[in-house]
């Protein structure tokens, strides 16, 4: 089967829905005499028969033009990326979107730009070979055709990341080609072919001119791969000299790698993000919980390696990078509370008190859950020997907590906010104050749900 017949019986579900707008779109495009092709990642992975992602459109029409023809006709245009020709058309009636961008013939980063100028062109064949790599090079056209110029269907057969032309100067072009690439590598299994390689690690100084947000963005799809695929890519990054030019926080961390110290902590990084739930933000914690030990090491009287105080180093380092890579503010957050807590999970006992255990979690919040799973993906990559035990006490651990949040509230509705304006209290020493006021409490020091004034005198007479 060819052409729109056998694209249509690979979609599914949404794809359905989708093609029916890019059908829409080609009634509109037509009569103007304007040509309309899906391109990128959504063709290639239809061809690898896995579920695509969002349909990316291509046309020879300027962006004024397409925003005209799809105000007239109905559409809603979001112009997000408009300086990249790039507009949104998005209908009305179901919400649904589509990206459609004007045909591009280059683009390069200037000096003291974080974002590329590009070129507009008419030619379907020279937008291909600007793309990133031959197997996003492909496209349909409105016939359902394949368009395939540069071999990457063969190279999407042997599972092979090459760039269209030289990568010197693909990678010039736009340095942030250089993620993608590892990026495609944990998210299809595909290998950068020879000189692709090569030529990532000799460009890699580039992405210092690219704009933190975008490195973010390719990072994070990048750590949100299947877990088996996610150490190879890193490994690769940083074989190529990659990662560090990324990321250079983790050359301390980096030095370790095939030394003396057993277990090996850069091996052990990765293990651990291979254990870890599939989330970005996690991911980023597991790749930066060790970070620390590169600049932590003390030989002990067993001749063996220490790390003291790696947690708080590292969470300077992870803090550092969050800056670098443009982190929200509660990411950034996020990320240095669970590098520096890390461990604690870990140090669970059965002889624990129900006041330490919720201390934990009132300290953690909305990042217990996160906390608990790199507990979990740190414990499941120790020495074997160790891990039934770990194991064992972590879910110990998870269900006191299941069992102290089903139990009456400790304390009344609105006490923190009564704590915090009678008492100037905000932030740590809030939650300080709270997890005092309950350790109380379990204690029997304090009745349940004492008022504003007795919770006042508790915390003065116990030293707040």
């Amino acid at each position: 089967m060819t052409g729109w017949r056998r694209f249509r019986i690979l979609s599914g579900g949404k794809g359905i829905t989708t093609m029916t707008m890019y059908r829409r779109l080609l009634d509109l495009f037509r009569p103007t005499g304007h040509r309309l092709y899906i391109v990128g990642g959504h063709v290639r992975d239809r061809l690898l028969g896995i579920p695509p992602g969002d349909m990316d459109l291509s046309t020879d029409a300027v962006p004024d033009v397409v925003r005209r023809l799809l105000e007239e006709t109905g559409f809603s245009v979001l112009d997000m990326g408009v300086e990249f020709g790039t507009l949104t058309a998005r209908d009305r009636d179901t919400g649904e979107m589509i990206e459609i961008t004007t045909l591009r013939t280059g683009e390069r980063y200037h000096p003291g730009s974080r974002h590329p100028k590009v070129t507009f062109g008419r030619d379907l064949e020279d937008d291909l070979r600007r793309r990133d790599f031959t197997v996003n090079a492909m496209a349909l056209d409105e016939e359902g055709r394949l368009v395939d110029p540069l071999g990457g269907m063969k190279d999407l057969n042997a599972r092979i990341l090459r760039t269209p032309g030289e990568p010197g100067v693909s990678f010039r072009e736009d340095p942030l080609r250089i993620l993608r690439g590892f990026r495609f590598m944990a998210s299809l299994g595909f290998t950068l072919e020879e000189e692709t390689f090569r030529a990532a690690g000799e460009h890699a100084p580039g992405l210092a001119f690219v704009a933190g947000e975008r490195k973010q963005k390719e990072m994070n799809l990048l750590l949100s791969a299947p877990g088996e695929r996610l150490p190879a890519a890193l490994e690769a990054m940083l074989e190529a000299g990659v990662l560090l030019e990324l990321l250079p926080e983790l050359s301390g961390l980096a030095s370790l790698r095939g030394g003396l110290h057993q277990p090996d902590p850069w091996e052990h990084t990765l293990a651990v993000m291979s254990r870890v739930p599939p989330d970005p933000l996690l991911r980023w914690a597991a790749l930066f919980h060790d970070a620390g030990k590169g600049s932590a090491t003390a030989a002990g009287s067993d001749r063996e390696p220490h790390f003291q105080g790696h947690e708080k180093t590292g969470a300077g380092l992870a803090e550092s990078a969050a800056e670098s890579m443009r982190f929200s503010r509660a990411w950034r957050r996020s990320l240095v509370f669970l590098v520096m807590n890390h461990m604690r999970p870990a140090l669970y006992r059965s002889g624990w008190s129900d006041g330490a255990v919720r201390r934990m979690a009132a300290s953690a919040g909305e990042n217990l859950e996160r906390l608990l799973a790199l507990a979990e993906g740190n414990i499941r990559s120790k020495a074997p020997a160790t891990v039934p035990e770990g194991l064992m006490l972590l879910e110990e651990l998870r269900k006191r907590l299941e069992g102290l949040e089903r139990r009456k509230r400790l304390l009344a509705r609105g006490t923190g906010r009564a704590l915090q304006e009678a008492l100037g209290l905000s932030g740590g020493r809030l939650s300080e104050a709270v997890a005092r006021l309950e350790d109380g409490i379990l204690e029997g020091n304090l009745p349940p749900e004492p008022g504003l004034e007795e919770c006042i005198r508790f915390l003065e007479s116990s030293g707040e």
